[in-house]
């Protein structure tokens, strides 16, 4: 069963591996989650040195690297706490070297195993995945379309793929990886200013009374609740406008721009059911104060 285990959740880490063994859900924590961290990394310091030493090792290591090291983004965004394995282990203790998980030169038995990788994990790439399933002799590796870190949790085309591989030990169908399961719609424009923005467009079989003008503002309005939504759950719970205002994980916009000349306030509310529905006010520079109601999926 624990072979079992290790070949259907197999990561990169022996993090998964500490996670497999035989104990309760409840006792991973914090703790244990930095001493296996700071344990397996390594780190550009000498652990014997005193903190403010570390600090300064780890800064000259920071300094050494290629001023594009992080691009897009910078490198005091790419070495901050939030997001640095090895910043997190500066104040951890100097750690007593753990026996290893494997010895060297491991040869695995011939099991059954089931690897899964999600097309969206920014934690691990695909292809560290695909060497650790080139481990096992018997190992089926599968891409999970549109799956993130720890794809087994993520969908349920996972969920399926394992009951069976446990129940059976044979993988089966897997045509269910290559079609997302949730397609969100993208915003792939970021008009400075509603003029800039394409219109929306005209439902054929309705009438409208909306010049193209006032229908670029509701392609700025629509684009403002959808970002809303989108980066509310997917990990901030409140945030800032792309150009303006805040939102709440709720969703409620406040003064919220995503260009500039357009200010919306109101709700967004997304269902269970992928419903997606938005009261919400509109006002800005050179616009008139209106309303705009929007509801689809």
């Amino acid at each position: 069963m624990r072979e079992l285990c290790l070949g259907s959740l197999f990561e990169t880490s022996t993090r998964l591996l500490n996670t497999c063994k035989a104990r309760p859900a409840w006792a991973a924590t914090q703790g244990d989650y930095a001493a296996t961290l700071c344990v397996d990394a390594s780190e550009p310091w000498d652990w014997s040195t005193p903190i403010l030493e570390r600090q300064e090792q780890f800064t000259n290591a920071v300094s050494e690297l290629p001023t594009d090291f992080f691009a897009p983004f910078s490198r005091v965004a790419g070495t901050s706490l939030g997001v640095s394995y090895k910043k997190q282990c500066l104040w951890w203790q100097k750690p007593t070297p753990s026996s290893p998980v494997t010895p060297e030169h491991p040869t695995y038995p011939y099991v059954p195993t089931l690897v899964l990788s999600g097309d969206m994990d920014v934690l691990v790439p695909t292809e560290e995945v695909c060497e650790v399933a080139a481990l096992s002799p018997e190992s089926t590796f599968l891409s999970v379309a549109e799956a993130g870190h720890v794809a087994a949790t993520r969908t349920l085309c996972s969920a399926d793929l394992q009951a069976q591989f446990f129940e059976t030990l044979q993988v089966g169908d897997t045509s269910c990886t290559k079609t997302p399961e949730t397609v969100w719609p993208a915003l792939g424009r970021f008009p400075l200013i509603a003029a800039n923005a394409l219109p929306a467009e005209i439902d054929p079989s309705g009438a409208n009374r909306v010049d193209p003008p006032e229908r670029r503002v509701v392609t700025v309005v629509v684009a403002t609740a959808i970002d809303a939504l989108k980066r509310s759950t997917i990990g901030i719970s409140n945030g800032v406008g792309l150009r303006s205002g805040t939102f709440t994980s709720t969703t409620i916009l406040s003064n919220c721009s995503f260009a500039s000349d357009v200010i919306v306030n109101g709700t967004v509310t997304w269902g269970s059911d992928m419903s997606f529905v938005a009261d919400l006010t509109v006002s800005g520079a050179g616009l008139s104060e209106g309303s705009l109601h929007i509801a689809g999926t």
